[in-house]
Formats: structure tokens, C-alpha cells, sequence
């Protein structure tokens, strides 16, 4: 009896931090009922994000140039055609993914006092797009999030 219980309370505590771990990922709301999802630390993370990203017409992703290390902290900001500002948020993880109308857009990735601007156009809903950042941060200056990979 006594072995069940331990089995049932390690069961439990694996479901929590399982549930904990997921919920990692940050949501965000912008515009006309547009989500976006940021983060991508470690397996559970990723493995979620690839479920996710045919919800999204825009992925990026940040990465250090050199090793590849993958970065969190970068701020993204998402301009129209117009220069209208439609989303902005600071990465929780190297990954970014958004669900943008058709339209043209600029996405400008900001990491430490680097700058970097990429276009992209969206034609249909079923438009999916992806973009890489990589910054210059060496390895030893990399701590926790931002050198996850």
C-alpha cells in the first residue's frame, strides 16, 4: 500500500513539472485576435512549438553567428508596409512564432547593440515564412537562456 502511494506521488510530481515546463512558453495577444508564442529553452519547449507552427505565418528564430548557440533576450519588432508598429515583444527564448495577416512586413531583431532587418511579404493565410537572426555573442559572455541550444 504503502508503494503505491510513493508511485502515485512521483506520478504527480512528473505531471506538475511536466505542466510547469509547458506553460513556459510565452503567449502574447496583438492586433485583431493575432497570437503570437515565444521561448524554445530545451526539448519540451521546441517539441511544442514544431506542434504549433502551422498556426503562424512567421517564425524566427535567434541564434549566436559562429556557434550557433541559441538566444533569448532579443527584442523584435514587427512594422507594416505603412511603418505601422503590429508587434513588439523581447524573446523568453530563441524562437518566435506569429500569426500575421497578408501584408508586407519589416522585422527588425535587436540583441544587445546589434540591429538586424529582414522583409517578408505574406500572400494567404497558408503563407508560412521563416527568418533566422544571428548576432555576434561569444560563448563566454552566453549565460542560461541565452545560450541554450
Amino acid at each position: 500500500m504503502k508503494a503505491l502511494s510513493v508511485t502515485k506521488l512521483c506520478s504527480m510530481a512528473c505531471v506538475a513539472l511536466a505542466c510547469a515546463s509547458a506553460s513556459a512558453l510565452t503567449r502574447t495577444s496583438f492586433g485583431e485576435g493575432r497570437a503570437a508564442v515565444s521561448g524554445g529553452v530545451g526539448d519540451l519547449e521546441q517539441s511544442r512549438l514544431k506542434d504549433e507552427r502551422n498556426q503562424y505565418s512567421l517564425w524566427a528564430v535567434t541564434a549566436a553567428r559562429g556557434s550557433g548557440a541559441y538566444l533569448s533576450d532579443v527584442r523584435i519588432q514587427i512594422t507594416d508596409r505603412t511603418g505601422r508598429t503590429v508587434y513588439t515583444g523581447t524573446l523568453d527564448g530563441p524562437w518566435l512564432m506569429v500569426d500575421l495577416p497578408r501584408g508586407s512586413y519589416t522585422v527588425e531583431a535587436r540583441f544587445q547593440n546589434q540591429a538586424q532587418r529582414k522583409t517578408t511579404t505574406i500572400d494567404s493565410d497558408r503563407d508560412r515564412h521563416q527568418m533566422v537572426f544571428h548576432f555576434d555573442a561569444p560563448a563566454e559572455r552566453l549565460s542560461g537562456a541565452q545560450a541554450s541550444k
